[in-house]
């Protein structure tokens, strides 16, 4: 059974899109366990981390700052620790990666 993912829900919902970088933290990290349990692709993670970044620029967070913490966030996860290492390693790679792109608008149009 298809299932719309939970970060599909923050884009098209205001009344739960996150309001801080804690909130949207938590958000990447409940669509984390997601992916980790449905075995969605790693690109249902680029709107949460969207929202992160969104958030982030507005409250002025320094991008080497938002990656620390977005690292940390990951690594605080059970889903991330057990992982295989090489899988972990890919995987935080193209979280960082959306966080870059998204935080510096890297192929966005605008």
């Amino acid at each position: 059974m298809w299932r719309k993912p939970a970060s599909s829900v923050a884009v098209h919902d205001t009344a739960t899109q996150p309001t801080s970088v804690a909130e949207s933290l938590i958000a990447l990290q409940e669509a984390v366990q997601l992916y980790a349990h449905d075995g969605s692709s790693v690109e249902s993670l680029r709107t949460p981390v969207q929202l992160l970044c969104v958030v982030a620029r507005r409250e002025r967070i320094p991008p080497e700052k938002l990656l620390v913490e977005l690292k940390h966030s990951l690594a605080e996860l059970h889903e991330f620790a057990v992982m295989p290492p090489e899988h972990r390693d890919d995987f935080r790679r193209r979280v960082v990666d959306f966080a870059i792109q998204s935080y510096f608008g890297v192929g966005d149009s605008t």
